[in-house]
């Protein structure tokens, strides 16, 4: 299990690929910066190191703000977001090896429980509530 990525890069990375619907690309561009315009993207030029723990952490807020459950729009936009960051993570810090890998994720708890502490009510990347 420490050397062994468990699960179909490939196939996963597929996933992503599937057609978009008007209202699921509608959600994306309301998500923060350029993430919504990287998300879209498809085929080789996609890259998926974008979202890294700081674009998760504005994703996450994004999310938590505006998701709606049993929305189609909303269900698949939080998967693709999910599916690229557990990617995301895994082409660059499990090939570390897992010592590192799980290092990089105590220190990510660590940083965002540091925001919570420090920040303002307000949450980067808030989306609609419905």
């Amino acid at each position: 299990m420490k050397r062994v990525v468990a699960y179909d890069i490939e196939g996963t990375t597929r996933l992503l690929d599937a057609p978009w619907s008007e209202p699921e690309q509608a959600l994306a561009r309301l998500l923060p910066g350029d993430t919504g315009d990287r998300m879209v993207r498809s085929g080789p030029d996609r890259a998926l190191s974008f979202m890294d723990a700081d674009r998760w952490h504005q994703v996450h807020g994004f999310l938590l703000d505006g998701f709606a459950l049993g929305d189609p729009a909303w269900e698949s936009l939080a998967f693709r977001l999910w599916l690229t960051r557990v990617l995301a993570y895994t082409t660059k810090h499990t090939q570390e090896g897992f010592d590192r890998a799980i290092e990089y994720l105590g220190s990510t708890i660590i940083g965002y429980e540091r925001r919570a502490t420090a920040s303002s009510p307000s949450r980067p990347g808030t989306a609609p509530r419905r």
